[in-house]
């Protein structure tokens, strides 16, 4: 076995690609859970104090989401790039003892 970590920049890139769809969901969701949290702090009693309470609640997984997917979104492309620089010098080093 080898220690070698191959990326195929094609599904690499679909993979971004997958991401930055998701996020657009997630903010959507927040947002529409921001609102169903807005009406619940209007609204009296033990319900509404319960619609609070789970919607911040998703609000606050929803936001480590995002977060947790933009960070992935930027190794995945951190991890492209630094193989591009390293088939590059590659190919230089090749290249020059030809």
């Amino acid at each position: 076995m080898t220690d070698r970590i191959i990326i195929d920049e094609n599904a690499a890139m679909a993979d971004i690609q997958r991401i930055n769809q998701a996020i657009p969901i997630l903010e959507q969701a927040r947002s529409a859970l921001t609102q169903v949290k807005q009406e619940g702090e209007q609204t009296i009693g033990k319900t509404g104090t319960a619609i609070v309470h789970k919607s911040g609640q998703l609000i606050q997984r929803i936001d480590q989401l995002i977060a947790s997917l933009q960070h992935t979104r930027s190794e995945i492309q951190k991890t492209v790039n630094q193989n591009k620089a390293l088939d590059a010098e590659l190919a230089r080093r090749i290249g020059a003892n030809m």
